[in-house]
């Protein structure tokens, strides 16, 4: 299964290298190459006087501060999919749900929750944000605050592996997990000048809402997963 060719990877660490696993065990040939690096917010508000905690994203846990993991750690808690999920259970939550989707989905995970309007919701995540969770919730009376313990800063140029790789038209695929990072790749694609050998794979994402960036530079070679999560990613890009 050694044949099916190169698959470039731009999400950040620790991320990029469980993806690079699992491509390798399809037979695929990963290349990571993250476009984002995660830093610390400086400073975040106190996290107190809450009905319970949403998180959009696993390096949120690791990002906050040890107390106010243990402030929340008895509310209603509700993770946007799985690993989010294991990593607030793991950080001591203890009553956590999944949604097992994306920001839609848990939107509507929450408002279904039985919490009564006028509830405050702390959504603890990164500066930069998929999705409108706290707009997505309003309709049902209950209040979603956002704490960013969290930045993800963008590298400046694209990693010397991917350029090299994408010069010689060895990559026959690139995935992508976020507007951002997609959105980064495309401008750093075109500060290169490799806009050409980059249409030549196919690139393939975790939603529609990820591929909005990449449209008018690779719109034909745009593949969706089914539903906005990796094992459907992966089916995608083995279609």
């Amino acid at each position: 299964m050694s044949g099916r060719g190169s698959v470039l990877v731009t999400r950040p660490e620790p991320e990029a290298r469980r993806t690079a696993e699992k491509l390798a065990a399809l037979g695929w040939q990963p290349i990571v190459a993250p476009l984002m690096v995660a830093q610390a917010m400086p400073d975040s508000p106190p996290m107190t006087g809450f009905d319970a905690v949403a998180m959009t994203s696993a390096r949120a846990v690791e990002y906050m501060r040890a107390a106010d993991r243990a402030a929340l750690a008895d509310l209603p808690a509700f993770a946007v999919g799985a690993r989010t999920a294991d990593a607030m259970r793991s950080a001591g939550f203890r009553h956590v749900a999944s949604a097992d989707g994306d920001v839609t989905a848990l939107a509507a995970l929450i408002a279904g929750s039985g919490m009564k309007a006028g509830g405050r919701v702390a959504h603890i995540g990164g500066q930069d944000r998929a999705g409108d969770l706290s707009g997505l919730v309003a309709i049902s009376g209950i209040k979603v605050e956002t704490i960013a313990v969290y930045r993800m800063a963008p590298v400046t140029e694209l990693p010397e592996i991917a350029h090299r790789a994408l010069e010689d038209g060895s990559i026959v695929a690139i995935v992508h997990y976020s507007p951002r990072s997609a959105e980064i790749f495309r401008d750093l694609i075109c500060a290169d000048r490799l806009i050409g050998a980059a249409a030549r794979a196919r690139h393939v994402c975790l939603s529609s809402q990820v591929a909005e960036p990449l449209r008018t530079v690779f719109g034909a070679t745009i593949t969706i997963a089914r539903e906005p999560n990796e094992p459907s990613l992966l089916e995608a890009l083995g279609a």
